[in-house]
């Protein structure tokens, strides 16, 4: 015993494989721009189209200066320091160099806050971008 006729069952499997992509399609238009809540996420941008992205549920630092040291120690991550905890070099590029420096950001927004005074929680975004 059959509910539908053939040609009904084809048009229910577009119909429902239709919805199925327009979920999809709507499911990617909306990235997840903040971490999860108990996330901190730290991004090295390099400038150059290159960026290194770090992930952490508990930090045991609530610092941007120890978020940027677990991903050194974790990642073996190239970090030179200058006066203040800030960073001087990040990988193979230098403050100084192409006349551009290491500038952070926490949650989209450019801090004046050394790193080790810059507190971080969960769902936070830190970007170190080479600018």
């Amino acid at each position: 015993m059959t509910f539908f006729k053939k040609t009904e069952r084809v048009d229910l499997f577009w119909a429902i494989l239709g919805v199925l992509l327009l979920v999809f399609v709507w499911s990617r238009s909306f990235p997840a721009s903040r971490p999860a809540s108990g996330e901190l996420r730290l991004v090295i941008d390099f400038g150059d189209g290159r960026t290194r992205t770090f992930v952490t549920d508990s930090p045991r630092e609530k610092t941007a200066w120890g978020l940027l040291q677990q991903a050194q120690f974790r990642y073996r991550l190239n970090l030179e320091v200058a006066a203040g905890f800030v960073p001087q070099a990040i990988e193979d590029l230098e403050n100084g160099e192409f006349g551009r420096r290491w500038v952070w950001y926490k949650n989209g927004r450019k801090e004046n806050k050394t790193p080790m005074e810059l507190s971080v929680s969960g769902g936070d975004t830190l970007v170190f971008r080479f600018e």
